[in-house]
């Protein structure tokens, strides 16, 4: 069972790895941790692929267990990371860029969209 333990539990130091990266996401955080996740899919595939011949009531089986336990801690602080970062970065681009539909949101400060505000280009203005 101990080859089993040491594969969950790379998995879950490589989405440890991961989830320290998004707490600060960037693009490079983001690309740097694809190496990571797909280190944790690849233990997680031989881990099944093991599991299938193992019987229940091998002492180890406990330990894997916790360790399964804190790679689905992990996985769900990973997951929540990422869909903030996702829903930050959407954001971001939305305010960066104008095009018809998609104009400056203009929120004011109780966080709602307000009208467009006009833009003369020759002049800096700052409202609030």
């Amino acid at each position: 069972m101990k080859p089993e333990i040491e594969k969950a539990r790379k998995a879950r130091r490589a989405l440890e790895k991961t989830g320290l990266r998004l707490i600060r996401p960037t693009v490079q955080s983001m690309d740097s941790s694809v190496s990571d996740l797909k280190t944790a899919v690849d233990c997680l595939g031989r881990l099944e692929h093991d599991l299938r011949s193992k019987d229940k009531r091998d002492p180890g089986w406990q330990s894997l267990e916790q360790e399964v336990a804190g790679m689905r801690r992990e996985l769900k602080r990973v997951n929540a990371l990422l869909a903030g970062a996702g829903h930050f970065l959407a954001g971001w681009a939305r305010l960066l860029v104008k095009t018809g539909d998609d104009a400056q949101a203009n929120y004011t400060p109780a966080g709602k969209a307000g009208a467009p505000i006009p833009i003369d280009s020759a002049k800096v203005v700052m409202h609030g």
